[in-house]
């Protein structure tokens, strides 16, 4: 159980055992609590009840919500019936660009006071479309206590530091980073020891040498950021001495890159599914290692491209609906991922399961014929140690540049040999351009990259 070594913080003077939380670490334990019984319902029974509150949500939606009133009475909907599976499928799926339309129609117009205050965040755009959500205390309070599960579930130590590479941290440079006092807010409920930041933005081999100097227990990164600093510490054979566990926040994780941190720093990778727009959607699961949706605060859908549920194994977009946000009610919202659905986990845990979740559409090739699917690209460059880091972006239906960092540009004869190689996993016969870089490759918003990036229409059929 997490915390073994870490007693919990009292907020009563003159008590120190047993802790007694502040009103709201009593919030989040009592729904930490519930989730701990929750958990284990049956997947029909975990339905009926995300019914039911998606049922609360669309009366609120349909009342007050001027976007969603227009919707709702559109697509038929009747607050004074019960929401049925059925019922809930017909309604219209929800994309980013209606919401960037809409605007403040988005927006409760008599937001219920109970959910407390409203609360803007702005997504990084990783779609090409930037999006300001609002969200209210109550998911928040969801926010923390699906943080604190997954802290549970990996049975963290909150005595072991946690070193965080974060975009935008431009105070936190790699010669002394930055401190946090607590790793956040689990330290409502837990002493923890401080939090070490480092600027993303930095060089690898500073990051790299930053982290040695830290030592840390924990360690919260892109895999992008992670990829370029396993290379280094395999490149220096170095490891991390009392590193545990990597935390994985955004982009896809992908398996080479769990074999490759257990190879080289000796430690496990811990996966989550998150967006600005949802909070947590998924996390790993402790036995199996799978991700499970987190159904007490989102519905999620893995959609075909009929839109009909896909079977175990079958990939399609994710669809999610937030349960509990009133101050902009997103339902059945595409979030341009896709996902494959995976068989119940042998954890016996209700909650749905998913398989590795693929990414963006941006993220998937494109062929001539309109289908497109996800390239893995890092077997093909296992015999070009020269190739320390790349990206792959296709500008036109045929048409791919190959960005690579290397010391020096290749031979034309080698660049013929990779030209080759790379496009078997593509199994097209693409034009692929070259283009050098000597430092790491640019990153996207909030740091995150991606190694293909399609620029063309996002029509076509997923595969």
């Amino acid at each position: 159980m997490t915390g073994a070594a870490t007693p919990m913080r009292s907020h009563v003077t003159g008590v120190t055992w047993p802790a007694m939380p502040s009103a709201h670490g009593v919030q989040v334990l009592s729904l930490l609590f519930q989730f701990e019984q929750t958990q284990w319902w049956p997947a029909e029974r975990l339905l009926e009840q995300q019914l039911r509150q998606v049922r609360q949500l669309l009366r609120h939606a349909a009342a007050t919500v001027p976007f969603n009133r227009e919707r709702l009475r559109a697509a038929g909907f009747d607050a004074t019936q019960p929401l049925t599976l059925d019922r809930f499928r017909a309604l219209p799926l929800l994309t980013r660009r209606e919401v960037q339309r809409a605007g403040a129609a988005m927006h409760c117009t008599a937001r219920p006071a109970a959910y407390g205050r409203v609360n803007e965040k702005r997504t990084s755009g990783s779609t090409g479309e930037p999006l300001t959500v609002r969200r209210m205390q109550t998911d928040q309070l969801l926010w923390e206590a699906n943080l604190l599960r997954d802290h549970y579930w990996h049975q963290r130590d909150f005595s072991g530091k946690l070193a965080l590479t974060r975009a935008g941290a431009k105070h936190a440079k790699p010669q002394r980073g930055a401190v946090q006092n607590s790793w956040g807010t689990v330290a409502e409920l837990y002493r923890t020891e401080p939090l070490v930041i480092v600027d993303s933005a930095a060089d690898t081999e500073a990051q790299a040498q930053w982290l040695l100097r830290e030592d840390p227990d924990y360690l919260m990164l892109y895999p992008g950021i992670l990829k370029a600093l396993i290379a280094w510490f395999a490149s220096q054979d170095k490891r991390l001495a009392r590193l545990r566990q990597v935390r994985k926040l955004g982009e896809t994780l992908d398996l080479f890159l769990r074999e490759s941190c257990r190879a080289v720093l000796g430690v496990p990778i811990a996966d989550c599914y998150t967006s600005e727009e949802m909070g947590y959607i998924a996390l790993q699961c402790p036995y199996s290692g799978a991700l499970h949706a987190m159904s007490e605060s989102v519905l999620v859908e893995i959609l075909d491209d009929n839109g009909q549920p896909c079977a175990p194994g079958g990939l399609g977009q994710v669809v999610v609906t937030t349960l509990h946000n009133a101050a902009m009610p997103l339902v059945r919202y595409v979030l341009g991922d896709h996902a494959k659905v995976g068989e119940p986990c042998p954890c016996g845990r209700g909650l749905l399961t998913i398989k590795p979740v693929l990414g963006k559409i941006r993220n998937l090739v494109t062929l001539p014929t309109g289908k497109r699917f996800r390239p893995r690209f890092i077997e093909e460059l296992k015999p070009f140690p020269m190739v320390r880091q790349y990206q792959m972006i296709q500008n036109l239906q045929q048409n791919v540049e190959a960005r690579l960092v290397v010391d020096a540009p290749l031979t034309a004869e080698v660049e013929d040999r990779l030209r080759k190689v790379l496009q078997e996993p593509i199994g097209y016969p693409f034009h692929i351009s070259f283009v050098y870089f000597r430092d790491d490759l640019p990153r996207g918003p909030r740091g995150k990259f991606e190694e293909f990036v399609s620029r063309l229409p996002s029509e076509g059929t997923a595969i």
